[in-house]
């Protein structure tokens, strides 16, 4: 799935995301993702679904989409699901994934029929795992094919478009279905042997109208993928019959239909926004998963069968609820790196430009604790903005005078004092390249506090210092005070931070973004 790519702060991780992200923990990659490769679950027997794992990739080759499939399996048969079939589209790199998997001779001069070479060893249980290309996706490029060379050959006639009716045979997603859209049964599974083994050899025998085989072709894709697809599905078909005791098997549970109306439920979350970023992603992907109560939209890719319908627009995945995450704590010592320490130690000046910032972003601060009803008490909220103890210098408000028309709150020296403190630690975060690092908000936090807890206290809030400073049962407000201010003013500056990024990454405006909105605005 296509994603913004963008570095955003995530404000549950404490730290940026964006990044190419391949779960090997906090692995530096200085590369932004532009895609998301998903993998999901979907139950043979029952009506359930449920993605398992995603990775934030930028142009993954074969190798590596074949050792991330490997991992995802060791993961679902720790978790005690068997594995039955692959399903993937028939992009080039799918294929490459598919040889490094193990599945021998995949190149169309290669293949013989009946197909045998259409599974490789599961890398925990050395069972089979059948591969299959989905056969939507198959039947689209097999329209492709038709479309560029206008006529194709069969044993010297034209061919016919009554060969398409065995899509139905690979895509039965009813116990009710009739006909060629029943489901694979121990009763039927001899006459879809032999339908779709002539299938087969039907589109082995295709030819272009020069005569030129179509598997020697570069639109050999969808010969390939059906004749792969039709002997995948009746050999899992066989097995779960004869082995696992199914009564039925329906080979739409074998497509790629579930991980699209996954992705058009995650592009429904957010307004119908067809290119998230990494953190839309994964809170959608999260909600999914926790709640599953997002239907898919009406004019996707795919729609989700008439039996999956039960009237409150539920996702059918699996109901879990994960358990109350921890926010990693910092190791022992100074929060800040010594390199940092060292630059916070090195005087230096700001330009007039920062502070007048600074001094406007603190009326902000002091508007969003207040209005939000995060400081309570009076005589904080007093502190927190100027009065006669605790003028701010004029210095620093010249921005705000110059665009004050009565409504702008001017912030106490004492909270100028605290949110420049905070700049000058995210400044020095920025020049020594920490800024990749976890708990960011948490580190600056800690050493802010420390600061001003013991070398500046005196600084702070005067005429109030008595109130502040007061032994309480959840701590003095000194410190309550503190920390709200600095998490504030970093929510602002770390999510500015990131679209700064972003940005300066790009050589001009994200052109999706601009064509889209012009497309769908163009005639109002």
């Amino acid at each position: 799935m296509a994603i913004r790519k963008a570095k955003v702060y995530s404000q549950p991780k404490d730290k940026f995301v964006g990044h190419v992200d391949l779960g090997a923990g906090d692995v530096e990659d200085s590369r932004l993702a532009t895609n998301a490769m998903v993998f999901m679950a979907v139950g043979l027997k029952g009506v359930w679904r449920h993605p398992v794992a995603y990775f934030l990739t930028d142009h993954l080759t074969g190798e590596t989409q074949a050792e991330l499939t490997k991992t995802v399996l060791r993961a679902l048969n720790s978790a005690g699901l068997k594995a039955r079939t692959l399903v993937a589209d028939g992009l080039q790199a799918n294929m490459t994934m598919f040889a490094h998997l193990g599945v021998q001779n995949m190149q169309p001069g290669q293949l013989q029929l009946p197909i045998r070479n259409n599974f490789f060893l599961h890398p925990a249980t050395g069972e089979k795992v059948h591969i299959l290309l989905d056969v939507v996706h198959m039947l689209k490029l097999l329209r492709n094919l038709f479309g560029e060379q206008k006529m194709l050959l069969l044993d010297g006639g034209e061919i016919s478009w009554k060969y398409v009716q065995a899509f139905d045979y690979l895509n039965g997603s009813s116990i009710y279905g009739k006909g060629f859209k029943a489901p694979v049964t121990a009763n039927n599974l001899p006459l879809r042997r032999q339908f779709l083994a002539e299938f087969s050899s039907t589109l082995f025998r295709l030819q272009t109208a020069s005569g030129e085989p179509v598997l020697k072709t570069r639109r050999s894709t969808p010969v390939l993928g059906l004749c792969l697809a039709a002997q995948s599905v009746l050999d899992v078909s066989e097995a779960l019959l004869e082995q696992e005791g199914f009564a039925y098997v329906l080979p739409y549970k074998m497509s790629q239909d579930h991980v699209e109306l996954l992705f058009s439920r995650i592009r429904r979350m957010g307004g119908f926004n067809n290119n998230p970023n990494a953190v839309q992603l994964q809170h959608a992907l999260r909600r999914l998963a926790l709640h599953n109560f997002i239907s898919p939209s009406a004019t996707g890719n795919s729609t989700a069968p008439a039996d999956e319908d039960n009237g409150n627009d539920e996702v059918g995945l699996l109901q879990i609820r994960r358990p109350q995450r921890q926010r990693s704590a910092l190791g022992a010592g100074d929060p800040m790196p010594a390199v940092v320490q060292h630059v916070l130690m090195t005087p230096g000046n700001r330009s007039a430009f920062v502070d007048d910032s600074v001094g406007y972003i603190a009326g902000y601060v002091c508007r969003k604790l207040i209005e939000g009803s995060v400081v309570k008490c009076g005589e904080c909220i007093g502190a927190l903005l100027s009065n006669e103890e605790d003028p701010p210098s004029r210095e620093v408000m010249r921005l705000v005078e110059i665009r004050d028309n009565g409504g702008l709150l001017v912030p106490s020296a004492s909270t100028y004092a605290i949110i420049a403190s905070s700049e000058r630690h995210l400044t020095a975060l920025r020049r020594c390249g920490e800024m990749g690092q976890g708990n960011l908000s948490l580190r600056i936090q800690c050493s802010v506090l420390a600061q001003f807890m013991t070398e500046r206290s005196h600084e702070l809030f005067p005429g109030v210092q008595e109130h502040m400073f007061e032994p309480r049962a959840g701590g003095c407000h000194a410190v309550s005070l503190l920390k709200q201010v600095v998490a504030r003013y970093l929510r602002v500056r770390l999510h500015a931070y990131g679209h700064y990024i972003t940005l300066s990454g790009m050589a001009s405006a994200h052109v999706r973004h601009h064509l889209h909105k012009q497309v769908l605005f163009a005639r109002q």
